[in-house]
Parts: structure tokens; C-alpha cells; sequence
């Protein structure tokens, strides 16, 4: 019984002394067995020094007493050993991971450069040829990787957002209808409207060290890019301003809202037939994330807003915002369809934020760990005690 109880009286002792906690947190050294980061001899001695080993210090304790709590300081040091053997293996699975990891960073961060640099040079030296055959293999290749990413992430529903389909639109234009003039004029109306605007309200940054913000820029801005293209320096394109000038007259007005807006009142319907209806139980009743979600998760401002028709209408209330964001941006879309200045104008507008975005979406990934490991030194210090601090500073000036 004696044995037992100063077995536990250790290990409380024990816990409650800072020692333990800084011996379990060594950290693992690939060189060194997991017994040699702790001195057990130390452990030893503190441990017969609470039992009581010299008989001479307590006549009371008995040759049998004595045998118990050796047991139970043999059983203590397992005990250690076992724990910090499980650390060694934890650890070298982290690191296996932290490995893997750091290789897919840098080569994520080489690709993204090399699409990113590719990119503009095509887009000024050929943008009739190359760029757009560029544009389509690439535009495939993160969608590809991005609804891989969205059905793991329970995200899938993002793909039934009307860039997807204005994405998927000027795809088809480039691939299979490239003389069609009406699908033509509708991807720029997309591209200069929705798709261009939409840098800057979903805060699209050109992060060539993050594959999801820069598959995002990929869906909105360079679209965007590629309808300039058509109108401006394309000499295949349909609408291309030497073969195609345009006249600013009711008649070009209404064909050009009657393109845009029949495809758009189609995704309206569709967009919200699903979400409210067909998939309600996954929507909003499940988990599974939905644009509606996200902005309120990325600014919990916009609740507000959204719950003008009561919380059981967000969705209506979204719809209802849509429209109206949609409609002013196309009408912008309209006016850069006949001014090449006001479009250069939106377009720099656009690159320019989302370089901003980018530069510091980099920085704040950056300062991060700065800033944990700064926030752990205080905590540090505030446990220590301002009579520690003061010899630590000692120390480190001397």
C-alpha cells in the first residue's frame, strides 16, 4: 500500500513541476534513442528521495515497502520512456508529412509562376493564336483539379455558380464556335461584366504560392483577359473592332441584352431549383458549403443584408443582390464593348487588385509564424513571472 501510494504521490508531484511538462516536449533528434532525452537517474533520485530509500532518514519503512517503491519507480521510468518513444514515432510521421508538404509547396509555387509568366506573354505577343488554345488547356486543368478538390471539401456546389458557367461558355466559344457572333458577344459581355467585377467583390488575389486563390483568379480575371482579347487584338474573333465596329442603336442594345440576359434568367431558375429545392437537405439543412455560405463566412457583415426577407430567405435575398450586381455590371460591359479605353482602364483595374490581393495574402502567410511564435513568448513570460523575465533579460544581455 505504502509502494502504491507514494507511486502516485510521485507522478502528481511530478505533474505539477514544470520539469515534466519540458521533458515531454523535447523535441525529437534523429541521432538519439527516445531513453536518452531524459535523464533517469534524476528521475531516480527525486523518486527515492519522496520513498524514503536511506532507512537511516525513516526507520518506519520496511525492507518490503522499500521493494514496492522501486517497482514502482521501475514502472514510472517505462512509463516515461513509453511516452516519449510514442512522441518519436509522432513526430517522424509530422515530419514525413512536413516533407511531402514543403515539395508540393515549391513546386505548386514554380508552376504557378511559370503559367503566370507564360500567360502574359502570350497575351500581348499572340493573342490570336496561342493565347486562347493557352487559356482553354489551362482553364481545363484547374477545373479538373478544382472539382477534385471541391467534392473531398463537400464544396461541389461552388461549380453551379454563374462564373463556372459563363467559364464553360467561353470555352465553348473559343473551342467549337469561334465565328459565332452572338455566343461571342455574350462570353465579353460575361467577361467584361460579371466575371472581370467579381475580382474585385470576391477579393481574387494573384497568390502563386496558393493553387485554390490562384484557380480562382484563373475563373474571374483572366476571363476577363480573354474577352479583351476577342474585341481588342483578336483578329479571328467575331466581334474583333476592324471587322466588327458595332453601332451604339436600340437595336444592337436590345440583341446585346437579349444575348446576356436569356442565359443569365436560365441560371437564375436552374441555380435556384437546386439549391432550394432539389438539394435542400444538403444546402441548408446539411453541411456542404454554398456561395451564400462562404460570403457570410468571409464577411459576417453581409448577414445583414441578406436577411432582409428573415434568415429562411437568404437565398432569395442573394438571388435578388445577383441581379442587381449583375445588371450594373453588364451595362459597364456595354459602355468598354465600344470604348477600348474604358476597358483597358477596368482591365488594369482589375490586374492591379488582384497583384494587391496576392502581395498580401503572401505577406500575412509570411507573418503568421512570426506572429504564433511571438504570442507563445508572451504567454511564456507571463507564466514565468516578472522575476524570471528579469533574470532571462539578465542572461541574454550578458
Amino acid at each position: 500500500v505504502h509502494g502504491i501510494y507514494t507511486y502516485y504521490l510521485f507522478r502528481r508531484i511530478m505533474s505539477s513541476k514544470p520539469v515534466l511538462s519540458t521533458l515531454l516536449a523535447i523535441p525529437y533528434y534523429p541521432n538519439e534513442e527516445p531513453y536518452k532525452l531524459v535523464d533517469l537517474d534524476i528521475l531516480t533520485e527525486i523518486a527515492e528521495t519522496i520513498l524514503g530509500k536511506d532507512s537511516q532518514a525513516d526507520a518506519n519503512a520496511s525492507q518490503k515497502d522499500h521493494k514496492k517503491g522501486q517497482d514502482a519507480i521501475k514502472d514510472l521510468k517505462e512509463n516515461i520512456v513509453s511516452v516519449l518513444y510514442k512522441k518519436k514515432l509522432a513526430l517522424e510521421a509530422h515530419r514525413s508529412e512536413l516533407s511531402f508538404a514543403i515539395i508540393r509547396d515549391k513546386l505548386i509555387y514554380v508552376v504557378v509562376t511559370l503559367i503566370t509568366i507564360i500567360t502574359a506573354v502570350l497575351f500581348v505577343c499572340s493573342p490570336s493564336d496561342l493565347f486562347p488554345k493557352w487559356y482553354s488547356c489551362a482553364l481545363i486543368t484547374l477545373l479538373l483539379l478544382r472539382m477534385i478538390d471541391y467534392f473531398q471539401k463537400k464544396e461541389h456546389f461552388f461549380l453551379l455558380d454563374f462564373c463556372y458557367t459563363a467559364g464553360v461558355q467561353i470555352l465553348v466559344c473559343i473551342l467549337l464556335m469561334p465565328t459565332s457572333v452572338h455566343l461571342t458577344t455574350r462570353c465579353f459581355a460575361f467577361g467584361a461584366g460579371v466575371l472581370g467585377w467579381s475580382t474585385v467583390i470576391l477579393k481574387n488575389g494573384l497568390s502563386i504560392h496558393r493553387l485554390d486563390q490562384f484557380s480562382s483568379l484563373w475563373i474571374h480575371t483572366i476571363p476577363a483577359l480573354m474577352v479583351y482579347s476577342f474585341r481588342w487584338t483578336n483578329e479571328k474573333s467575331a466581334i474583333y473592332y476592324q471587322t466588327y465596329p458595332g453601332e451604339v442603336s436600340l437595336r444592337f442594345t436590345l440583341q446585346y441584352c437579349g444575348t446576356c440576359i436569356l442565359p443569365y434568367a436560365l441560371w437564375v431558375v436552374g441555380y435556384y431549383f437546386i439549391i432550394t429545392k432539389l438539394c435542400k437537405n444538403l444546402t441548408i439543412e446539411g453541411d456542404y458549403m454554398t456561395l451564400v455560405k462562404f460570403v457570410i463566412q468571409k464577411d459576417p457583415g453581409v448577414l445583414k443584408l441578406l436577411d432582409i426577407f428573415g434568415p429562411k430567405k437568404r437565398n432569395e435575398a442573394f438571388l435578388m443582390f445577383h441581379i442587381i450586381y449583375f445588371i450594373i455590371v453588364t451595362t459597364l460591359g456595354y459602355v468598354c464593348f465600344f470604348s477600348q479605353i474604358f476597358h483597358s482602364i477596368c482591365v488594369g483595374i482589375w490586374v492591379l487588385y488582384a497583384i494587391w490581393n496576392g502581395a498580401n495574402s503572401l505577406v500575412n502567410d509570411l507573418s503568421r509564424p512570426y506572429e504564433e511564435n511571438a504570442a507563445r513568448i508572451q504567454s511564456i513570460i507571463a507564466k514565468l513571472g516578472q522575476a524570471a523575465y528579469v533574470n532571462l533579460q539578465r542572461l541574454v544581455y550578458k
